[in-house]
């Protein structure tokens, strides 16, 4: 109810509350209850209770050897949940709701246990053997759960597409949970009052049994939750730790086990022959492209195809996750608990641009805070820049480990003597340190994991700011799919809530970085020009720029992706209507960032909403600012295609203007305003256009053209490809354009002609056939007066 329902709806605090005023009203009632019973009497020495069995049956060790046992169990099991909680993380995802499920299964199986153990058990007469028996089943139930974890993985994968109600989620999370530990956990709860009973038949006295098992049974789970996270699993893995768990589970049983008769011997002897052999024989585990391949998100994928596709370069289980190297065809990734947070392929425009992006507002930054070391390519490109220090929080020292993989790309930062690596929780060292930094770079994972909403938290961002010198930067990345509006705008919010001045850079359709600090934002002239002579000064930085983003040109880079600065984001921020911040005791986006993780896709909407939200005349502000001049005025071209891609063709008309008043014959720009307003085009403008167009890049040309035609414009259309025929005669598609748009305008014969000349010059293009074969219908139709073809045919490209 807490994980699911009252953490979500009301918050920490609100729930942390409600708890302690719970626990009064119990004490109230009791208080209530108690004045109703008989009062008190002075008892008579209390005399032992009737022991559970006979004390000459017990071991000749107890009860040290049930206070032992309780000990070794409760490590035993610490041991198991907290590698539940891991392989679950696997199946399910890392989100809170994922460890509410595992928390949920073990305590109902403990508190059916301790009913089982009540209802029955505690009646039967001889109990000698009762905790071998229950740990030795308690034993088969963890193998057996651990060779479905393969089954449970392909399982959690083949149902994403279902899971984007939040009931069948927790469905979900629950019964992939119960197949994995409600038999184990229902043999912990009745271990423990069984435990309490043995005890009671040598001390006689309740209270004491109860409280001696229970301080070594906790004592026991304090080894085993902190050797487990700290020493087992980063040394053995999660595999070998389940073996650790039942073989202490063995040595318990054997520990408490009689020693009466002979027979009891040789049950011992048998006991143990059974365990060592189930463990022996207990499944290996699956190959960790199967297990870590992140299936609960990305969807079932075939083991076969899978080992077929993929390389495995590395793969190690560290103290807080699992870290797995792979390799595809195209590129390196990084799987954190499944899920790919770091590759050499597309990520690397995120990666890159928290590097770059900040440094071009703040060319004289020196000293960097990089949270999260990912692949290493920001701290890697930071440290590109001269006289630069980055210090870099990197909570898994695994992940640090994994960057060699991805040295071609990441520029090697570990070999830099200005690196310094400190293994800590980014906000534990921004909350510890008394150091201020020039720039703050935040690239946590995707914020729908647990415990990574507090860096997106209103007392992470005031710690921030505290730790900026006065023109200091934030940079924070901030994810757009599987993100709703609302979603945006709680983070948006909740960082202008705590810096006076906010951008946003838009990096994809998927990425965006926010940029906050004490004093304006977006450079000035001097600062884009300082910024342009430290790209120049860096061949490597250059090389970055160009390969990825297409330009080393720091002006055009801010005008395509810096698009929304100051009050302009008021806006976007307040598009849902709410007030709430996030922070720390409502964790609101921990909460609602999971339940938006299966629904559909909303990148595109959200690109929508930010572009939506931009004022055009921004961008001939910037560009004024930053000095900007003709050679430069293509930029105002990738920033009305930016517009233009969602559809939102008034801002993009207004771009346009404002470069073409810089360079009125710029062929991009020229492009856009006749793709983008074809009906204001005038004969003289469009002629002069055009041939300013063909002159700088035909295959422009022909793009246009078919924008053109698609708006309806076939006119303009037919003299584009007429045009472009006349320079290019062998080009099949302008062939087949240019007949396209004679047949629209009515001209029959000439479309024809057209025709034919393109399935003359390529008899087997297919696109030509299937146009040409349309039109000879059409043509048909009209000659026997039937009602020709309601759409006209498409344009072959």
């Amino acid at each position: 109810m807490t994980g699911f329902h009252l953490l979500p709806s009301i918050g920490l605090a609100s729930s942390n509350t409600l708890a302690a005023a719970l626990n009064l009203t119990i004490g109230a009632v009791a208080i209530v209850v108690s004045r109703g019973l008989p009062s008190a009497q002075p008892l008579p020495e209390a005399q032992p209770s009737a022991p559970a069995v006979p004390a000459d049956d017990l071991p000749a060790f107890a009860p040290i050897a049930l206070y032992g046992t309780a000990a070794i169990t409760g490590c035993a099991a610490l041991v198991l949940q907290i590698v539940w909680t891991r392989q679950l993380a696997l199946v399910l995802g890392g989100s809170t709701y994922a460890f509410a499920a595992m928390l949920c299964v073990v305590l109902t199986g403990i508190g059916v246990g301790s009913l089982v153990f009540h209802l029955w058990l505690k009646n039967v007469p001889n109990l000698l053997y009762a905790p071998a028996l229950v740990m030795l089943v308690l034993a088969l139930a963890t193998i057996l759960g651990q060779a479905l974890i393969p089954h449970l993985t392909y399982l959690g994968g083949a149902v994403t597409q279902l899971r984007g109600s939040l009931s069948f989620t927790a469905a979900l999370a629950l019964a992939i949970s119960a197949l994995l530990e409600l038999l184990p956990a229902i043999g912990m709860g009745i271990l423990f009052p069984l435990f309490v009973h043995l005890a009671r038949a040598r001390v006689g006295e309740a209270g004491r049994a109860v409280g001696s098992i229970y301080a070594w049974n906790t004592f026991g789970t304090l080894v085993g939750a902190t050797g487990t996270a700290l020493v087992a699993i980063p040394t053995w893995g999660t595999a070998r730790s389940v073996t650790i768990a039942l073989g202490l589970y063995a040595a318990a049983a054997l520990l408490l086990f009689p020693s009466r008769h002979a027979r009891d011997h040789l049950t011992r002897l048998a006991v143990c022959l059974l365990i060592a052999g189930a463990i022996a024989v207990s499944p290996t585990p699956a190959d960790p492209l199967l297990t870590n391949m992140g299936m609960f998100l990305y969807g079932y994928q075939a083991p076969e195809q899978v080992l077929q596709t993929l390389k495995l370069l590395s793969f190690k289980e560290g103290p807080s996750c699992n870290v797995l190297v792979d390799q595809t065809s195209t590129m390196t990734r990084l799987h954190v608990n499944g899920k790919v947070d770091a590759s050499t392929g597309s990520d690397m425009l995120a990666q890159l641009s928290l590097a770059y992006f900040p440094r071009f507002l703040r060319p004289a930054a020196r000293n960097l805070l990089v949270i999260g070391f990912g692949s290493g390519t920001t701290a890697g490109a930071s440290l590109l820049f001269p006289d630069v220090r980055v210090t870099c929080c990197e909570i898994e020292p695994v992940v640090f480990a994994a960057s060699k993989y991805f040295a071609p790309s990441n520029h090697s930062p570990e070999a830099s003597p200005r690196f310094t690596l400190v293994l800590d929780d980014g906000r534990s060292y921004l909350q510890g340190t008394r150091e201020k930094f020039d720039l703050i770079i935040s690239e946590p994972s995707n914020p729908w994991l647990a415990g990574i909403s507090n860096l997106f938290t209103k007392e992470f961002y005031q710690t921030a700011k505290e730790r900026l010198n006065d023109d200091g930067l934030l940079a924070q990345w901030v994810q757009l799919y599987n993100f709703a509006t609302s979603d945006y705008a709680l983070v948006l919010r909740t960082v202008m809530s705590v810096f006076p001045h906010v951008a946003i850079v838009l990096v994809s359709e998927g990425d965006t970085i926010l940029l906050a600090s004490q004093s304006p934002v977006a450079g000035t002239s001097q600062s884009v020009q300082a910024a342009q002579a430290a790209v120049n000064s860096s061949p490597d930085v250059q090389s970055d720029l160009t390969q990825w983003f297409g330009s080393a040109d720091v002006i055009s880079l801010l005008m395509t992706h810096l698009v929304l600065e100051g009050e302009d984001l008021r806006g976007l921020a307040e598009r849902d209507g709410e007030q709430v911040l996030n922070s720390d005791l409502n964790m609101r986006l921990e909460f609602d960032a999971p339940r938006r993780l299966f629904q559909q896709d909303a990148t595109e909407p959200l690109v929508r909403e930010i572009l939506a939200t931009a004022r055009p005349s921004w961008f001939a502000e910037a560009f004024a600012r930053w000095g900007g001049g003709k050679d430069q005025a293509g930029a105002f071209h990738l920033a009305a295609q930016l517009f233009g891609s969602q559809r939102l063709l008034g801002p993009a008309r207004e771009i346009v203007a404002a470069g073409l008043a810089y360079d009125p014959q710029q062929p991009q720009l020229l492009g856009d305003r006749l793709s983008l307003s074809p009906k204001d085009v005038d004969p003289a403008t469009f002629a002069g256009s055009l041939s300013t167009i063909l002159a700088s890049d035909a295959s422009r040309a022909s793009t246009i053209g078919g924008a053109l035609m698609g708006m309806g414009r076939y006119d303009l259309g037919s003299e584009i490809f007429r045009r472009l025929v006349a320079l290019h005669p062998g080009s099949v598609t302008a062939w087949a354009n240019l007949a396209v748009s004679y047949q629209r305008l009515g001209r029959s014969d000439e479309a024809r002609k057209a025709f034919l000349q393109a399935l003359a010059l390529d008899p087997l293009d297919e696109a030509a056939q299937r146009t040409f074969a349309a039109f000879q219908r059409e043509a048909d139709a009209k000659q026997s007066g039937e009602k020709p073809p309601s759409s006209p045919p498409g344009s072959p490209g």
